[in-house]
């Protein structure tokens, strides 16, 4: 009676033993995938960071641009106002000019 419990406590022994290497494998396969997984995460997190960094720039560059445009937009405009100013010179001093011309002609035509 007392071999048939030694065999059966070893037949136990060794399933247990080999349940426990089946586990560690588990274990080590598992601890790898997390592992892999904590890696592509780190690369995941840098790409998102450097994302981010490029999306701030081209903000900044588009914040740079779009005030640019606002300030093309009044030197635009001022240059308009500039030349209906200047039209408006233009045509005053046209006019002046042909009044001068018919003056003198009125006055060579009386003498």
């Amino acid at each position: 009676q007392n071999v048939q419990l030694m065999r059966k406590s070893e037949e136990e022994s060794k399933e247990y033993a080999i349940r426990v290497r089946e586990l560690e494998a588990k274990v080590t396969s598992l601890t790898d995938k997390v592992d892999d997984s904590e890696t592509r995460k780190r690369n995941l997190q840098d790409m998102v960071d450097t994302l981010n960094t490029d999306v701030a720039k081209l903000r900044a560059n588009e914040q740079l641009l779009a005030g640019s445009g606002t300030a093309n937009q009044e030197i635009l405009a001022g240059q308009s106002e500039i030349r209906v100013k200047l039209d408006e010179e233009f045509k005053r001093q046209s006019e002046q000019y042909a009044q001068q011309v018919k003056q003198l002609r009125d006055e060579l035509d009386t003498k």
